[in-house]
């Protein structure tokens, strides 16, 4: 039992410079690997999000100027499918009305939208201003303060007030 003890004491650390410092330089070449290809995930899917958010933008504006919605007579209270159009870019005045009595919420999932806003300029003038009929500004959603991103799409459209029409230029935007 005596010769252990002096050995032990008499002993030095059983690590070796080289197999420490090949230790230290896998394992910084295993992190710097899994940091690029992460960075690398991440920014991939933050590309693919932005497409997605470009086209489903693209697609909410041509429904709601080309289609009527569902159900065709909708209400605030009915809706499921948001559409504004008699005919092909000729906008029903009453079906936009009825948008804007729904509260936001309600709003951003039937536009299956996170965050947007829906105006309406008037279009035969120089100077563009929300247009407003009857005395009501045809302005939805929330406006934005500081995004890190912003995509407007606009459409050129009629809308149809009772048989008058108005021209207008339909702007709506998603923002992050």
């Amino acid at each position: 039992m005596m010769r252990v003890r002096s050995v032990l004491r008499k002993g030095k650390g059983q690590s070796f410079m080289p197999d420490f410092l090949a230790s230290i330089v896998i394992f910084s070449l295993v992190i710097t690997i899994f940091l690029s290809s992460w960075s690398s995930v991440v920014s991939h899917h933050g590309e693919a999000e932005v497409e997605s958010l470009l086209m489903q933008a693209d697609h909410t504006s041509t429904f709601l100027v080309t289609t009527p919605g569902y159900p065709e007579d909708w209400d605030r209270d009915n809706v499921e499918i948001v559409g504004f159009a008699e005919e092909e870019n000729i906008l029903d005045l009453e079906k936009i009305q009825e948008f804007g009595e729904i509260d936001y919420g309600e709003q951003r999932r039937l536009m299956r939208a996170r965050d947007f806003y829906l105006e309406f300029e008037n279009s035969s003038s120089e100077e563009r201003e929300i247009l407003e009929i009857n005395g009501e500004e045809l302005f939805y959603g929330e406006d934005f303060d500081d995004p890190d991103f912003v995509y407007p799409v606009k459409r050129t459209v009629k809308i149809d007030d009772s048989g008058d029409l108005y021209e207008a230029e339909m702007n709506y935007v998603i923002y992050r």
